[in-house]
This record gives structure tokens, sequence and C-alpha cells, in this order.
């Protein structure tokens, strides 16, 4: 084990770390990737693993101790990284962990950028997210994150919003999700395009996340796209080809046909006379004034009150 440089846990959900033993004091290892799965996989599991920060802080710390440690890259858990409270007693030893590598990372001088040639100012662990956001997690490559060419995807560190793991462009294709602006994989998240017309665009990448299926055509749209709508009643999604859907024009509450009755008082009609689409509760909220009194609003907002009263659409 004393010459290993590169550990990776893939897959290894069961272990609690005490067989991580022979790792202790080692000068050799450099990289400890503790995710338990592969690449481009979510990192959450579910049971979460049994692997321990108290076995396993340990060794890691030996690791660190005395001089020439090759250790410079460690992806933890993602048990040990979801902490409700940082300051709690129990999370001190590991935060104190981190410290204490960003302090070894510093201590080493500074290492240029490869684009840049300027200097890579930090290396070690952000505290927040607990990742090391300017090392290439497949490479280990360290780009600054203030030169020019960083500031597109090209020649960019990136933390992919599925995977969790920070990559380069080399090793990774990148996109940014044009709904949520969140960075992704394309390996972890494969990006497809909106089905509507609104957003036929050549760089339209939709994320898994914000993924909207019609449940009838089983088309795509995204979430901000207006050729598709989710009911507010039943909470279908659909499009505007399948489904025949009404929305208030003042505050925007909507229904499907289906869900007409079911909507109950405050149902979405059309008036006949003044053409206006809204719930009865914008109706009786903004009536028109008196000179302006539309017959077929008043028998939108009477019907519903009168025994066997049916209103027209």
């Amino acid at each position: 084990m004393h010459k290993l440089k590169i550990l990776k846990l893939t897959n290894c959900i069961n272990i609690t770390g005490v067989g991580l033993e022979p790792l202790r004091g080692s000068r050799i290892i450099a990289k400890i990737d503790m995710s338990l799965v592969g690449e481009h996989k979510s990192p959450l599991l579910n049971p979460e693993p049994p692997i321990s920060r108290d076995v396993v802080l340990p060794i890691l710390d030996s690791i660190l101790d005395g001089e020439g440690s090759a250790l410079k890259q460690i992806q933890f858990p993602k048990k040990w990284r979801i902490l409700n409270n940082r300051f709690h007693p129990s999370n001190q030893d590991f935060y104190r962990f981190i410290r204490r590598f960003n302090e070894i990372m510093e201590s080493h001088g500074a290492i240029r950028c490869p684009d840049c040639n300027g200097e890579v100012g930090y290396r070690g662990f952000c505290e927040v997210s607990v990742s090391q956001t300017s090392t290439c997690f497949a490479c280990s490559k360290q780009e600054c994150n203030d030169c020019e060419s960083t500031r597109g995807l090209e020649g960019t560190l990136l933390i992919c919003s599925t995977c969790e793991k920070c990559y380069c462009s080399d090793c990774s294709t990148m996109y940014v999700c044009r709904h949520c602006q969140h960075d992704f994989c394309r390996a972890c998240s494969p990006p497809v395009k909106c089905s509507g017309s609104e957003c036929d665009d050549e760089d339209n990448n939709i994320c898994g996340r914000c993924r909207r299926y019609c449940h009838r055509c089983q088309r795509l749209y995204c979430r901000d796209c207006r050729s598709q709508y989710q009911c507010d009643v039943c909470y279908i999604v659909g499009c505007s080809e399948c489904i025949s859907y009404h929305e208030c024009e003042n505050c925007y509450i909507g229904h499907c046909d289906e869900c007409t009755e079911k909507a109950g008082i405050n149902t979405v009609y059309s008036c006949r006379d003044c053409g206006r689409e809204q719930c009865i509760s914008c109706r009786l909220r903004l009536p028109y004034p008196a000179e302006r009194s539309c017959s077929g609003c008043f028998d939108i907002i009477a019907k519903p009150w009168l025994e066997g009263g049916t209103v027209e659409r």
C-alpha cells in the first residue's frame, strides 16, 4: 500500500474505512477518491454508506504528518459534506483537518496556471462546499480562477451539479443549463433541446433537473416555455397541442379542461362578451365599472350559486 499513488473506492459502499489502515503514514499516495461512486455518477447514496470520519480522519492526519507528504487531492463522501452545522462539536475534527490540509497546500508555494502563467492562489478546500474548486478531479491540473481564459467555458474548471466533481475542459465537456444556470458534465446529464417553437435555438441546453415532459405526447419542454403548462389542480404537465389549458390573465392560476369541475368555485372562464379570461376571484375583485357592465361576466359569477346553473365557456 505504501507504493500506491491513487486510490479510488468506487462502489465500495459497505466499508467503514478500517481497511484503509495500511495507508497510515504514506508519503507516496497523492489522490484519494472516497466519493464511493464512479465518474459522472451522483454521490448521493441511499441508504447512507457506513464509511466513518472517526475511523478515516486519523489515517488521513497521519498521511499529512511530517514532511514529504504527496497528498494533494481528496474527494470526500457526500454524507461527510452534508453538514447542517459546521460549528457543531461533532464536526470540529473534520474542519480542523480541512484547514490543516489547506495550510499545507499553501505552504507548498505558488503554482503557475497553465493558461496564463498566473499564480493559482487557492488549491485547498472551500469550507462551504468542501470541494477543491481549483483542481481537476480527473487529471489534477490546477488552474487560475481569474485569468482571461477562464471567463468562458474553454479552459475553465467547473464543478458539475450532478456528480459534484471539478473538471477541466480537457477532461469533461461541460454545459450550462439555460433554465437553472447550473454547470453539468454532458456525460452526467446529457443536454436536450426544448420542443417549444419559442426555444428552438442551437444552444438550448436543458439539464435533467429542469426537464418536463407532456404526459400525453412525451415531448420535452423547458420549465419557462409557453408551449407547455402545468395544471394547478392535478399538476399534470401538458403541451398546448395536447391539452386545453385555461389561465387567469390577472393572477395566472390555471387548470386543464379535465379539471374544470375540480377547480371548484374559482374556475377560470373566458367571457363570451368581453373576452376576458379570468378566475371568479379576479372577476369579483376587478369588475368592470358600472357604465361598462358585462352581462357575460355577471353570468359567470352568478351561475355557480344558482341551482342547476351552468356556465357557458
